[in-house]
Parts: C-alpha cells; sequence; structure tokens
C-alpha cells in the first residue's frame, strides 16, 4: 500500500475503502456483460454466475453499495458507494478476463467518478500483471475527488508482459460520504475493450515464453542509449561530459555494482568518481564499509600517513581489498595533495564494531575513566554474540537480559556525554565529540542488528547505512556525496513486502537531490565466495537469457553503454522498461540463480550496462 494511504489510515478516524477487481486470465469463456457501465439494475441475475460465485460481493458489510439511477456520467446510472460510518469497510467486485487478448501490449482502466460529503477523498486506481509465480507488474496512481465537484476522469496504464497469467484492476476511495463510479472502460493499447467475458474457474493458465524486444522498442534503444568510451580510470573524461546534465543539481549520486567483484564495475565506478570529484565538486566518498574501520583510511587519503595496502586490507570487507579500490585510493590521496578540496571517506555500515570499541576504549583510558565499565560491557556482549553459533535462530540464551544489560550500560554513556559536553570540550572539538557519539551508535546499530532475526536484520541494516550516511552528510557541511554501494542498496524502490533499501531512504530525504545508477553486465566472470567452500573465488557468470534486461541490452552492440530511465512515460516504444523482468543479482556470494525479477525504471534513474564482466583482481 503506497504511504498516501497509510497515511490516511493514521489520519482519518472515518475511513471507508471501495475496491473494484477486474482479473484477466486465459480459457474458454463465456459471454456476460461485466455491467461496467453500471446499466444493469441491482436485481438483475448478471451479478452472479451462480449462488456460490458473485460478481460483486462486499466485506464487513456496513455501507450501501447501489445502482443509482438519479445520478450518472453517461447513460441511466451509475454505482453508488455510500457510508455514514466510522468502521473501515471493503467492497470487492471481482471476475476473471482472457489475458492472452493484452498480451504484449498496453492495458488501461479508465473510470469517472465524483464525490459528494463533507471532506475530500483520495482515490487510487491500480493495475496488477500478475504470472504464475509472481507479481510482473503494478502501477498505482492517486487522485484526489473534490467534494460537490464534477466527474473527474481517471485513467491508469500498464503493460502486459508475455509471460502474465492474470490481471488484477482496482479501485480504493477513502473517507465518508457519496462516491459514484460510471462509465468505466479497458483499453488495449488505447482501443476499447468492447465485450469482456467471463472465465469459469476451471480456467488453465497458459504462458507465453520470454519475449525480445520489439521492432518499435529496439529502434528507441538504438536512440535514446548513450555510448561510452572507456572503463578504465585513467582514460580522459571526455565521454563523461555527457552526464553533467544528467547528474545536475543532485547532492548524492548512488553507484551501484551488481556483484561484488567486477574489475570493469570497479574501474569505471573510479572514473565516475574521477568525473564527480573534478567536474562536480564531490568531496565524500561513502563506501559500503564498516564506519570506525573506514577512519583509519580516510586518515591516509588526506594525510597520506600509513600503508594503505594494509589499511584496506585492515577494513574487514574482503570485497573491497582488491587492485581496483587500491587504484581509487591511491588517486584520491593523489589527488588531495594537490587540491585545496579535499575529499574524505566515510564507511556507512555497522557490521564490525571492532574499531568502534577501539575508540571509546581509548576515550575511556585518557579521558574519562568512569566509562571503563560500560565499555566493559560492550565488550562482554558483542563477544557473547560472537561465540553463539546460529545466534539469528534464538540460540542466544538469556538475550532478553543481555540486551537489557547492555542497554543500561548504552544509554549511561549516552547520558554522561551530555551531561558533561562542557568539560568534554575544553579537550577536543565539536566534530571529534560528535564522533565518539557516533561510536556509540554504531555499537548499539551492531548489537540490534545481531540480535534480530534474518528478516528483520536486513531492514534494519538498510535504515542504518541510511541513518550513518545523513549524519556523515551533516556533520560534513552538507558535502556531495558518491556512494559506492550494492545495486541491491542504491535502489530507490521499496519491493512490497521487502526490506526497504538504504536508496529508498535516501530518495525519502533528499528526494531529486538523489539519483542512482544501477550497473548490469550481459557475460563474463566475477569474484565471488563459494557458498560450500566458503572461499573466495572466480565464478563465472550466468549468460543473460532471452526476456532479460541484459538480453534487451545485449542487442545494442555497444561494449558499454548508458541508459537514462527518467522521464519515460508509457508507450510502446517504452513498454519493456515499465515490464517486470529478470535482471542479474548477485551479492558476495556466488547463486544457484543469478536473476531475479524487477522494473527497470523502478529501481534506477540511470543504468550502466556492460557486454562484459570479468573477475576484480584480488590483492
Amino acid at each position: 500500500m503506497s504511504t498516501i494511504f497509510n497515511g490516511c489510515f493514521l489520519a482519518k478516524i472515518h475511513v471507508f475503502i471501495f475496491s473494484v477487481f477486474v482479473f484477466f486470465s486465459t480459457t474458454v469463456y463465456s459471454q456476460h456483460k461485466l455491467n461496467l457501465d453500471f446499466e444493469l439494475s441491482n436485481s438483475d441475475s448478471v451479478y452472479f454466475l451462480s449462488k456460490n460465485l458473485p460478481l460483486w460481493y462486499t466485506h464487513k458489510v456496513s455501507h450501501t453499495l447501489l445502482i443509482d439511477t438519479t445520478t450518472a456520467y453517461a447513460g441511466k446510472g451509475s454505482l453508488l458507494f455510500e457510508s455514514n460510518t466510522n468502521s473501515r469497510t471493503s467492497t470487492i467486485y471481482t471476475v476473471k478476463l482472457p489475458v492472452d487478448s493484452a498480451k504484449g501490449k498496453i492495458i488501461t482502466v479508465r473510470v469517472y467518478a465524483k464525490k459528494q460529503g463533507r471532506e475530500n477523498t483520495p482515490v487510487k486506481t491500480y493495475v496488477s500483471v500478475i504470472g504464475k509465480n509472481d507479481r510482473l507488474a503494478n502501477v498505482e496512481k492517486t487522485d484526489t475527488l473534490q467534494v460537490n465537484h464534477q466527474w473527474k476522469q481517471i485513467d491508469v496504464s500498464c503493460p502486459v508482459n508475455q509471460e502474465a497469467a492474470w490481471v488484477a484492476i482496482g479501485i480504493s476511495a477513502f473517507n465518508q460520504g457519496k462516491i459514484w463510479f460510471d462509465h468505466m472502460q479497458i483499453l488495449l493499447d488505447g482501443e476499447p475493450y468492447e465485450d469482456v467475458p467471463i472465465v469459469t474457474d476451471s480456467a488453465k493458465i497458459t504462458m507465453s515464453p520470454p519475449r525480445s524486444l520489439s521492432a518499435v522498442e529496439q529502434k528507441w534503444l538504438q536512440n535514446n542509449h548513450i555510448s561510452l568510451q572507456s572503463v578504465s580510470p585513467n582514460n580522459p573524461l571526455t565521454d563523461l561530459q555527457k552526464l553533467t546534465p544528467l547528474i545536475g543539481n543532485a547532492q548524492i549520486v548512488g553507484l551501484g555494482e551488481v556483484t561484488h567483484g567486477s574489475r570493469e564495475i570497479f574501474q569505471m565506478k573510479h572514473r565516475l568518481l574521477r568525473f564527480l570529484i573534478e567536474n562536480k565538486g564531490f568531496t565524500l566518498f561513502a563506501l559500503e564499509a564498516d564506519m570506525a574501520a573506514t577512519e583509519k583510511i580516510n586518515h591516509y587519503l588526506l594525510t597520506g600517513q600509513g600503508d594503505i595496502k594494509t589499511l584496506l586490507a585492515q577494513l574487514g570487507f574482503w570485497t573491497w581489498n582488491t587492485e581496483e579500490v587500491l587504484d581509487l585510493l591511491v588517486w584520491i590521496q593523489t589527488y588531495n595533495q594537490k587540491s585545496t578540496a579535499k575529499v574524505r571517506m566515510v564507511g556507512i555500515d555497522m557490521q564490525l564494531p571492532e574499531a568502534s570499541l577501539s575508540a571509546l576504549q581509548r576515550f575511556s583510558d585518557q579521558r574519562d575513566t568512569l566509562w571503563k565499565e560500560s565499555v566493559q560491557v560492550f565488550k562482554e556482549v558483542i563477544k557473547k554474540i560472537r561465540n553463539t553459533p546460529g545466534i539469528r535462530q534464538g540460540t542466544l540464551a538469556d538475550a532478553d537480559l543481555l540486551e537489557k544489560r547492555f542497554d543500561s550500560a548504552y544509554f549511561q554513556l549516552l547520558q554522561r556525554i551530555e551531561m558533561r559536553k562542557g568539560i568534554y570540550l575544553n579537550s577536543m572539538t565539536l566534530a571529534e565529540l560528535a564522533w565518539l557519539r557516533q561510536q556509540l551508535v554504531l555499537v548499539n546499530q551492531f548489537i540490534r542488528y545481531q540480535l534480530l532475526p534474518m528478516s528483520e536484520a536486513v531492514k534494519y541494516r538498510d535504515a542504518c547505512m541510511a541513518e550513518n550516511l545523513v549524519w556523515a552528510v551533516n556533520q560534513y557541511s552538507q558535502a556531495k556525496v558518491a556512494l559506492w554501494a550494492h545495486n541491491g542498496h542504491i535502489s530507490k524502490y521499496e519491493v512490497p513486502f521487502s526490506p526497504k533499501p538504504l536508496g529508498a531512504y535516501l530518495k525519502d530525504n533528499y528526494q531529486d537531490r538523489y539519483i542512482n545508477v544501477g550497473f548490469g553486465f550481459g557475460e563474463g566472470s566475477y569474484r565471488g565466495i563459494d557458498p560450500y567452500s566458503r572461499k573466495v573465488g572466480t565464478f563465472q557468470a550466468e549468460p543473460a537469457y532471452r526476456g532479460t534486461y541484459e538480453h534487451f541490452l545485449q542487442s545494442v552492440n555497444k561494449p558499454l553503454l548508458l541508459l537514462d530511465l527518467r522521464n519515460r512515460p508509457l508507450a510502446k516504444e517504452t513498454q519493456w522498461l515499465h515490464e517486470v523482468h529478470d535482471i542479474r543479482t548477485v551479492g558476495a556470494m556466488k547463486n544457484g540463480k543469478e536473476f531475479t525479477q524487477t522494473t527497470l525504471t523502478k529501481e534506477f534513474d540511470l543504468f550502466l550496462f556492460f557486454t562484459k564482466s570479468s573477475a576484480a583482481h584480488g590483492l
């Protein structure tokens, strides 16, 4: 459910829901009129296929649903939904329609609505395309009906994949009063689908094979992609000047990666960082790595002190211990030597608390010995967690007591910072005090993360990374940030019933000032962890197959291309961008199946595609 409707549920006491569902499916069907123009009377038997299978049915009936012959947009009648109660109810209209005639087309649902009552009413219209096992597409549109206003036309459109098994169409309206709906139409590619048949329950689902781009889609892609010349970080940035208007005034640019070990992707991200730093004034490099451990590398970037290979190895993330990341860090340090606008580095993750513990211990030893007892509690709790196998399966004995013990120590130190802030600032700066407090936050995040079941922990981690990045942005005077993380983290789309990614939090907070770049490739190899031996190695990638986004992009026959996914309205030539298709997604570990489903335009603002990947070079 969209944010606006969650808000309505929270903010309104008097709420009702009206939902209309129409299902397209495949099978033999008999001819029955669906009464989409609401001309048939309430007593007409068309409302039921049988006593056990009504076309119209209601849940928690505390409203009136009828055909009103006194009010109509067209013809003699309209559907009136009236509620004078405080209870939340729903009314659903459901029927199956043959999907075969809609496959490969754009379906549009059009309905006219008006409102009478004490307050305006939001109306959500949506189309969901369902596959045999998964939802393939979902488009929602919210309109507001003004009180006692004229009839309002509401349209919502959605592409229907060749793989579709059925289509659900719905309308939801909120608040008390009267709402009329009339003259509902179903359009396929803009043409009315006049006589909608009904299907029996014995329908068998038929699935079409994954498709390639149509001729009109192929032509559009050829005309709208941006060709780039090289992934080499040392090459001139001339071709990247095309990105200047695409980046615009963005404050945070999320740079994704489809695996944690593709050489060409790492090199291209280095090149993009060069562009953002040299041409767009970016001064903060944020990495999906532990914040406290990354601070040692940041010190190297600013001063040149330390051995960068050793520091990179100590970061605790094998994913970044590569020649490609090393080359990037050496370049930044060299850049900082000659530039007055220094580039800093910050980690945003919280999975390795040891560096934060060390910072807290040093403060306890050197500045305030009363911290000692609380820091010791942190160490004991973390040790207990580290030494408990299967902790997310509830194997930690006395977990509640352990958490309470940690909470007491944690809040005691937070309170002590506030009470002794003036004393601490006699010997440290505000920035140093803020950093100290952030170390406490990082330890707290780690403990909570470890004590949550995995389904909750995944959500929590991305929320923490978003919080940590916002903290860093504020700490460094609203710096422009280049964010380096996996595609799944920088994504701006919160998939229903799935963890909200870091990028979605950033989009909520920064709006158009956050843009992201997804990365993908067609074939090749990458570096990852063997799921059986748990050793890092090189793996052959599953080749992109027919019906995947990568297969579509391979058809351009360019080794490196960029696609701007923004402001691409649904049309025949862009239909593939709005459909759900398979796309590669590999984390740190080699997957048995590398592809999963998504809608490209929902996930990313820009997408950078390589025809081939090779494994990153480990140090």
